[in-house]
């Protein structure tokens, strides 16, 4: 255990701040709790002050429980400082009457319903007695379909409309409101014609938001090179982490397959851009071009995030990332665990409610799978022929990715894709296709030649990256369904995984 500790220090780092954001955000603790904290902090470190003067053997084990507790504190304190609502200037601490003028500026791409324009919006004012007060917070407004000028960075001036978000009828329906809830977004409204006015598209936004304004200008460049419906939707997905507008039949044929994760922009796309900027960018191998490369491809890999919208995945990918690139840089190499476990903590340390989102846990789940479970499917197979084990290999991190992800797969989404690894032996290179293909076709957008080339190039491999997903979701045996588990369940799931691998693990060792 001494020796684990010693190669993955930063377990005693992760986990008590883990349990501190799960304590917080199951029992919602609020400001007397944290003032409780601190007093019992200050407590222990009495004691420890106190132990160390007289020199007692137990001061070694004050100061673990010191250094715990300090962490298990700061998860307690960032998630209350991360829940919007806490913030005294939140809308939801201020009283609206329903003719009561709100605001603000559409902070995403709007999304296109059957019946309405969906618009993310960021509050900034309300008028009371004709005076404009600042406050905060986003909600989601919805306009009516007819409606020009919902666009991103619009500001908006409406009447007060909020209402708050309804529960989920069905106990094993997908909860919205909670989903939201961790993402600080409490309210939504319907908007009439006679509601609201656009007053400006030329607000001046944050510059926060300018990667924003960049994601759409980059859709608008895809639209213009003649890429259409699935095929539009697809490339926006991959490329930008826009897949809004991916209609249901498509994204369930993909969920069912087990390649939804390549329409979620992951590792994967983060790690196609740097192992392109790792081939461009070639300098000298001196101290200050090797700064200057690793800044140019960390500034590059962030910029990314933030042009797709911040994923758990993605910035998970961004981190690791970095810390590959700074060791690099400084000759160093790391444990991969204590990377995978470092990086998540410096993620829920800015984004505590991370921790619950689903797409953050199948995230570090995979990867961690794929490190420790990888070596040993590899050798499951071995073939003379080089291109039968690059095949095999392929399909073998697949395997090791969907063992340790499998518990949560089924809680969240009720299914299992049983042909998972077939699927992403076409889907996974195409994707690599396509989203290098769209990179180049941005870039060279100006050039007619160029564009054309690229476009079909990008165009006829989404096509073909839909038809044989689609083709492999008419076998019924492609996913088993309705496998509706609970959260214990999942955990018992879990624990036999858990058990199986270990006496298997045994064996191997010993056979060694």
């Amino acid at each position: 255990m001494q020796s684990l500790l010693n190669k993955i220090p930063f377990i005693r780092i992760f986990f008590p701040f883990a349990l501190g954001v799960i304590i917080s955000l199951v029992f919602n603790i609020n400001r007397d709790f944290l003032i409780l904290l601190v007093s019992v902090y200050f407590s222990i470190l009495a004691c420890y002050f106190v132990l160390n003067v007289s020199k007692r053997k137990s001061v070694k084990f004050i100061f673990g429980l010191l250094l715990n507790f300090f962490l298990f504190f700061v998860a307690v304190e960032s998630c209350y400082l991360r829940k919007a609502d806490n913030n005294p200037n939140h809308y939801s601490n201020i009283v609206f009457t329903n003719e009561t003028l709100l605001s603000g500026y559409i902070c995403d791409i709007p999304q296109l319903k059957e019946k309405s324009i969906k618009a993310k919006i960021q509050l900034t004012q309300y008028k009371e007695n004709d005076i404009w007060k600042a406050c905060e917070g986003n909600f989601y407004a919805y306009f009516p379909l007819a409606t020009a000028n919902v666009v991103s960075g619009s500001n908006v001036v409406f009447k007060n409309k909020l209402s708050t978000i309804p529960e989920p009828k069905n106990p094993f329906d997908f909860n919205y409101k909670q989903y939201l809830y961790y993402k600080n977004i409490y309210h939504q409204c319907f908007l009439k014609e006679n509601d609201f006015e656009i007053a400006s598209s030329d607000f001046e936004l944050p510059i926060s938001e300018y990667p924003l304004l960049l994601k759409s200008r980059l859709l608008e460049i895809l639209k213009e090179n003649n890429l259409k419906d699935d095929e539009l939707s697809v490339t926006s997905a991959l490329l930008l982490g826009y897949d809004d507008e991916i209609s249901r039949d498509l994204m369930g044929a993909y969920s069912r397959t087990g390649t939804l994760h390549v329409l979620s922009v992951s590792g994967l796309h983060v790690g196609i851009l740097f192992m392109m900027l790792n081939f461009i960018i070639r300098l000298p191998n001196r101290k200050s071009f090797v700064v200057i490369k690793t800044l140019t491809i960390f500034i590059c890999i962030w910029f990314y995030a933030a042009l797709t919208g911040m994923s758990p995945s993605v910035v998970r990918s961004a981190t690791m990332f970095s810390f590959i690139l700074i060791g690099t840089a400084i000759n160093k190499k790391g444990n991969i665990y204590n990377t995978l476990l470092a990086s998540a903590f410096l993620i829920l340390l800015f984004d505590p409610f991370l921790l619950v989102d689903v797409g953050f846990q199948l995230s570090y789940l995979a990867v961690g799978g794929i490190v420790f479970f990888y070596p040993y499917v590899s050798n499951w197979f071995v073939s003379r022929h080089k291109f039968v084990n690059i095949i095999w290999r392929t399909t073998a991190v697949s395997i090791s990715a969907q063992i340790i992800t499998l518990p949560i797969t089924i809680y969240y989404f009720g299914q299992f894709p049983t042909l998972f690894f077939i699927a992403n032996l076409v889907v996974i290179p195409l994707s690599y296709v396509v989203m290098v293909g769209s990179m180049i076709l941005v870039c060279v957008s100006k050039i007619k030649f160029l564009a054309i080339v690229f476009s079909a190039i990008v165009g006829r491999s989404v096509t073909f990256m839909n038809e044989i997903t689609l083709f492999l979701d008419r076998f019924k045996f492609v996913n088993l369904s309705e496998m509706n588990v609970s959260f214990y369940e999942m955990m018992i799931l879990s624990l036999l995984i858990g058990t199986i691998t270990y006496f298997l693990l045994i064996r191997i060792i010993f056979r060694e």
